[in-house]
């Protein structure tokens, strides 16, 4: 199993309870008022769903890219 099926692995257990995508906001959001007032109209539930997808795309996308092609963003890694 590689790095990008542990990841994928480990983000189905977070992806378990919607907790975590509520938390990650609320930390997120604790940080700062401007952080804040940019997200007081916004719908949650839909932000929290593109939170969702959208690492998930990553994710998918990075299990595509063949092993020596991740290993240039590495920095001191060579192929």
């Amino acid at each position: 199993m590689n790095k990008t099926d542990l990841v994928f692995q480990s983000y189905g257990r977070c992806c378990r309870k919607d907790d975590f995508f509520v938390d990650f906001y609320d930390f997120f959001m604790s940080g700062s008022d401007t952080i804040r007032n940019r997200f007081l109209k916004t719908d949650m539930d839909a932000q929290r769903h593109l939170l969702r997808n959208g690492i998930v795309q990553l994710i998918l996308h990075a299990r595509t890219i063949p092993t020596t092609r991740q290993s240039w963003a590495r920095p001191g890694v060579t192929s």
